[in-house]
């Protein structure tokens, strides 16, 4: 017993990080875009919306096309100061598990706001649900149980999935940001200042966050 418990304990030690992880994981279309240029003109290394290796974007991102060497970016680092937007949005609990010293911020926006960018977003960038490539219509159906998800499904989906967060994240971990509603460098700077190893500079006084993903 104590054998297989040392070996559960060095499992456990190899599977997880202290690093403290910057996760964020407000759904799409909550200002995602623009937190990740906050973080970029702060000096973190980033990486925004992971669709390619998850999900199968459109265009250059096309992870299945023949050939593809399946990276996500081949000049980005190996090491990231934070993540955004898909998928790590649906995964996020099993990413807390592997860095339990992770930072949580979640994005949120008002649900029609929301909404009306979302739809618009879905139908036509990839002209249509039933268009997309096929890893982005299984993400869809994992994430809403259809290819094309109802406004009513989509809204579902979005509220409980920021009452989820907020309910299961420890609340000194955890940030809730609503950048179209005017949240910025006042909320954020002293987020990260309060866990990253180095001080985080403080950020060029002729920006604000765009209100819009």
């Amino acid at each position: 017993l104590q054998r297989l418990r040392a070996r559960d304990g060095a499992s456990a030690a190899r599977n997880t990080s202290d690093f403290p992880l910057l996760l964020c994981i407000g759904q799409g279309k909550t200002a995602t875009k623009s937190l990740n240029k906050a973080f970029v003109m702060l000096g973190l290394q980033t990486a925004h919306f992971y669709g390619a290796g998850v999900y199968g974007l459109l265009f250059d991102n096309a992870a299945e096309k023949a050939g593809h060497p399946f990276l996500f970016n081949v000049n980005e680092a190996k090491h990231v100061d934070a993540v955004l937007d898909t998928p790590v949005v649906d995964f996020y609990n099993e990413i807390l598990l592997a860095y339990p010293n992770a930072r949580v911020i979640l994005t949120v926006r008002a649900v029609k706001s929301w909404l009306k960018s979302q739809q618009k977003f879905y139908c036509c960038f990839a002209r249509g649900c039933h268009r997309w490539l096929a890893p982005w219509r299984r993400g869809s159906n994992l994430v809403y149980g259809t290819e094309c998800p109802t406004k009513e499904q989509a809204v579902k989906r979005y509220v409980q999935h920021n009452r989820n967060v907020y309910d299961n994240v420890p609340h000194d971990r955890l940030l809730v940001m609503d950048i179209p509603g005017g949240d910025g460098w006042e909320k954020l700077v002293p987020f990260l200042n309060s866990f990253m190893p180095r001080r985080i500079p403080m950020p060029p006084s002729n920006f604000t966050f765009p209100s819009r993903h």
